[in-house]
């Protein structure tokens, strides 16, 4: 008896449940999307301020813009078009970002100050690293503007 009601059991339960799982192309499909994350950081984690100081833009881009497939130019045309999914968390995550790369430009500004000025050699190696700084922050400050209309 026991064993009759086994197989009826599994008769039934496999006639019941969906086999959307072990067919293919049966039951509805979801495109899965990978969705960029950027992970919170310290700022010397995600600074661009040391080495080539020519290359700020392009640094800066690849911190905040590129992993959602953006550019500069595209968020400055007015409508982006984000390549990946940006969330609440990807934003809090920018803003927090940004606001320490703002803390950090007042370090700068500090930091030249004990140099002398731009002009000592530290002082002007200071204020281009500065620089980078400002691109940095302005760059997440960009990829924030269409979530703040």
């Amino acid at each position: 008896m026991s064993r009759i009601f086994s197989v009826i059991w599994v008769s039934h339960l496999l006639v019941s449940s969906s086999t959307a799982h072990i067919i293919p192309g049966a039951g509805p499909t979801q495109k899965l999307s990978k969705r960029a994350t950027l992970v919170q950081q310290t700022y010397p984690a995600f600074q661009i301020s040391d080495g080539r100081t020519g290359d700020c833009a392009n640094k800066a881009t690849q911190k905040f813009l590129a992993p959602y497939k953006l550019d500069q130019a595209s968020l400055l045309g007015g409508r982006p078009n984000f390549g990946v999914a940006i969330d609440r968390t990807d934003l809090q995550v920018v803003k927090q970002m940004s606001k320490l790369a703002i803390d950090a430009e007042n370090n700068f500004n500090r930091a030249m100050l004990k140099a002398c000025g731009i002009k000592t050699a530290l002082g002007q190696q200071l204020q281009n690293e500065k620089i980078c700084n400002k691109v940095l922050k302005l760059a997440g400050r960009l990829l924030l503007q269409p979530f703040l209309l």
